[in-house]
């Protein structure tokens, strides 16, 4: 493969993935593989093979100027209050990642699925005080947000 279209490609990821992106190239398979791989974490060449060149195409968030401008990275999009399912998704996605490492997110889906029908009811409550919690702050912060539904132009009478 052209070593051109290879950073094409790259950068093209990099951008998708808002993060910098290693290229690797293994010489048993003649293959190349793109890895977003965090900060601080070294690649073992045995797994991924010798790196080629690294690129950063992410694009810094903009700023916000009001809150009427931008929120959450749409315009006038307010996000919904996390309930306690998202809350420990969450907070359990990110310890499993930091432990695990290279895992997808389907089995992380799976693991804390798996926990999350396992936990105790008393887990499960301090997880719906965090929502409550959430949702009093996110009341505070957006007094006139009201959740509705946007129905899809072609389903609409």
């Amino acid at each position: 493969m052209e070593m051109g279209l290879v950073e094409t490609i790259a950068n093209n990821f990099s951008r998708r993935v808002q993060q910098p992106v290693k290229v690797f190239h293994d010489d048993w398979r003649e293959k190349y593989r793109l890895c977003p791989l965090p900060l601080g974490v070294q690649a073992n060449d045995i797994t991924y093979g010798s790196l080629c060149f690294e690129c950063d195409s992410s694009e810094p968030l903009p700023e916000m100027n009001s809150k009427d401008d931008v929120v959450d990275g749409k315009t006038g999009h307010i996000p919904r209050p996390r309930n306690k399912w998202i809350l420990y998704r969450q907070y359990h996605a990110a310890i499993i990642k930091k432990e695990i490492g290279l895992i997808t997110a389907s089995e992380i889906s799976t693991m804390i699925s798996n926990m999350w029908r396992q936990a105790s009811e008393a887990e499960k409550a301090i997880w719906q005080q965090k929502a409550e919690e959430e949702d009093r702050l996110h009341k505070e912060k957006y007094p006139d947000y009201k959740y509705t539904t946007k129905k899809s132009p072609s389903k609409g009478n």
